[in-house]
């Protein structure tokens, strides 16, 4: 309900609202997202219309400021881009380097220094298949020293997959 979403408190006249803005994909994307789901499409455009009555909005990109500008049109200048930052605190879970290497090369042992960490997820718009094909055109010696690792959940099909599809692109499984 509206209540649920934006309490009625917060909908007075007198009350000011900020609303921080992550990324439109489903928007833009609605072809898969959206058009499919027609009640999850009803609610996620019933939100973006609560973000355009917003007094402000905090995005966390230059590229999602643009595509709120684009697709909702809401003012530049009512749009403030803040990034997105890693807190200090993740840092003090480790005591040092060392020990985050340490603790690594404890869990994955074929892990080598220096790798090319890719974490976008598998999802056809994060074109993990162009992460692999890219690296796969790097030179031998320069793939020897810059080893490939995908961190995301992939099921055990999906992984044969991607390995398969590396494989054959001259990637070693190490």
């Amino acid at each position: 309900s509206l209540d649920h979403v934006w309490p009625s408190w917060a909908r007075a006249p007198r009350v000011r609202t900020v609303v921080t803005l992550y990324y439109f994909i489903p928007l833009i994307f609605r072809d898969r997202y959206l058009d499919p789901e027609p009640v999850s499409k009803a609610a996620y455009f019933a939100r973006l219309g609560l973000l355009r009555r917003a007094d402000h909005a905090l995005a966390i990109s230059e590229q999602t400021a643009l595509d709120a500008v684009e697709h909702l049109g809401i003012p530049s200048s009512r749009i403030t881009v803040i990034d997105c930052g890693v807190s200090d605190r993740f840092s003090s879970l480790m005591g040092s380097r060392e020990e985050a290497a340490r603790e690594l090369r404890d869990a994955f042992p074929r892990l080598r220094a220096g790798f090319v960490l890719y974490v976008g997820g598998d999802d056809p718009r994060k074109n993990m298949l162009g992460a692999i094909e890219g690296y796969a055109r790097m030179s031998e010696e320069l793939r020897h020293r810059h080893q490939l690792v995908i961190a995301c959940k992939l099921s055990d099909a999906r992984r044969e997959e991607l390995t398969a599809y590396a494989v054959e692109r001259g990637i070693d499984r190490n």
